[in-house]
């Protein structure tokens, strides 16, 4: 053919190679926009795969070997965020977007009964088991504080009905530090929001490794326990400084130890005070033991 005529096979070639200039060009952004969030996501089902429907199951996100809550994202943009528990949606789901792609600990807990923990979950993992009953349940945290801080948010949601029955406190710190004081306590405007309601004021002695704050030294006989101070919070323990026997008041201490149901429906988060050593940081694990029924607050029936 002559001159400069096109053949449609030439034609269709500059065309291929347009378009393929265009997408070139376009790929540094296109994959900017890509990579920018990570979106999370998940569906809360029961031991036979059905779905919790309703708001009313909360997860509780935080990075692994990190203390404190994950800064999490409910749009894709980033420009909003905070922290967790998040809420599920009308069909059991759960999401949040992320500027990091790497694993994640969950704990999810429905309202009316059954937690699970799902260590390291991945982008690509989108479905997390609650069983309809549960049993006993350990929620951990880990505390790294430097220097002193007060009602720290650790990450960590109990939901309304759960019965607390008991604390432990690994001790981290190195030996010979010097001694170290943790409270454990819950956010809030609630009564038993204080920073001592579970572990008040504990010495974290560097000989020490594993504790249960309780009773602070027995002093002589009486009708109960007997002691001069105690490490458990005030939701656990019943403790009266002072009693009166005769008309006499000043005798013996009396002191008892007690489960707490969270009686707030919508769950209470749990914090933490710590005042380290001078110089050094206090580090701990926290294990809160606690059951949770298969019923609300105020004896609400078996609903979904």
């Amino acid at each position: 053919m002559k001159g400069g005529a096109r053949t449609p096979m030439k034609t269709h070639l500059r065309t291929i190679a347009l378009a393929l200039a265009i997408v070139l060009a376009l790929a540094p952004s296109i994959g900017l926009a890509q990579t920018s969030a990570y979106r999370y996501w998940w569906q809360v089902v029961d031991e036979l795969g059905q779905p919790y429907t309703g708001q009313n199951v909360t997860c509780s996100v935080y990075r692994p070997n990190q203390t404190g809550a994950a800064v999490v994202h409910t749009t894709a943009q980033l420009t909003s965020g905070g922290t967790s528990p998040l809420t599920s949606d009308a069909n059991g789901q759960v999401q949040f977007y992320s500027s990091l792609n790497e694993p994640v600990d969950v704990t999810c807990n429905y309202a009316f009964g059954g937690v699970a923990q799902v260590n390291r979950l991945r982008i690509t993992d989108h479905k997390i088991i609650v069983p309809r009953q549960a049993g006993t349940v350990v929620s951990k945290f880990a505390v790294n504080a430097a220097s002193a801080t007060y009602q720290t948010d650790s990450g960590i949601a109990l939901p309304g009905g759960a019965v607390i029955r008991d604390v432990i406190v690994q001790n981290l710190n190195p030996l010979s530090l010097g001694t170290y004081h943790l409270s454990v306590g819950f956010l809030g405007n609630h009564a038993v929001a204080t920073a001592n309601a579970l572990v008040n004021q504990v010495d974290l002695t560097p000989s020490v490794e594993w504790l249960r704050p309780g009773l602070v030294g027995s002093a002589g006989g009486g009708p109960g326990a007997v002691a001069r101070g105690t490490h458990r919070g005030s939701a656990l323990a019943d403790f009266h400084a002072s009693v009166c026997s005769g008309g006499v008041c000043g005798g013996p201490t009396i002191y008892r130890e007690m489960p707490y149901v969270v009686h707030v429906g919508s769950g209470l988060t749990v914090s933490y005070s710590a005042q380290p050593g001078t110089g050094n940081a206090l580090r701990a694990h926290v294990h809160i033991i606690w059951q949770k029924m298969h019923v609300g607050v105020n004896r609400q029936g078996l609903t979904n």
